[in-house]
């Protein structure tokens, strides 16, 4: 007996879309729609750049060539921090280190220059509204700024997270699980010496309530 399947149908059911993510093993890996990616140079190398420039390479050119021989790395923040060029990364010390104690007023430090406000909507429980589906990371933050507002931050430079509960202040870990109102404080060493203060106000808000 032989069966006959509607082969379009079962192409256009399973075929790979740019958007759809793939789960592995309890894992949701989302897809990328950018076929370049950023390296940092271990070494110079002909028609990419001198060693610690940061270039954008082909995804596959930086998978199979340049990550495997040892050429560059990719452009995480810890590999920026670590072997970029002064240059390319800033000019400071990463090493700061500050700690709150819950049920203190928190009080900005910066001046209004150094003032970044975001909205994040969010999914939350159908059970309880107040904790998200999945936690906000610190790097989610840190390249929102860096898109919305060109400032580039180290998640070693923030000295202090803030969750802000009816006028009292409270420290957070470096996720984010549930919605409100959060400050980051971050310290910035400059060439001269002295230190720049920033602050990154975030509100998460549930997405059904808008």
């Amino acid at each position: 007996m032989v069966l006959v399947y509607a082969f379009n149908a079962i192409t256009r059911r399973c075929k790979i879309s740019a958007v759809r993510p793939t789960i592995s093993r309890r894992t949701l890996y989302p897809r990328c729609l950018d076929k370049s990616v950023d390296v940092v140079l271990l070494r110079d190398f002909p028609s990419l750049g001198k060693k610690g420039d940061i270039v954008k390479a082909q995804r596959g050119f930086a998978n199979y060539f340049i990550i495997p021989r040892g050429i560059g790395l990719y452009a995480t923040w810890e590999n920026i921090d670590t072997y970029a060029s002064d240059s390319n990364s800033p000019a400071y010390s990463t090493h700061v280190s500050g700690s709150n104690k819950p049920g203190t007023k928190f009080t900005p430090t910066c001046s209004r220059k150094g003032l970044f406000r975001h909205t994040i909507e969010v999914k939350t429980l159908s059970k309880d509204k107040e904790v998200l589906c999945s936690p906000v990371s610190i790097y989610q933050i840190l390249d929102l700024v860096s898109t919305k507002d060109h400032y580039d931050f180290l998640p070693s430079q923030i000295t202090a997270i803030i969750r802000e509960v009816d006028g009292v202040s409270y420290p957070v870990s470096a996720k984010l699980a549930l919605t409100g109102k959060y400050n980051l404080s971050i310290q910035v060493d400059t060439l001269s010496g002295g230190t720049e203060q920033f602050e990154i106000c975030v509100e998460l808000l549930d997405a059904s309530d808008s």
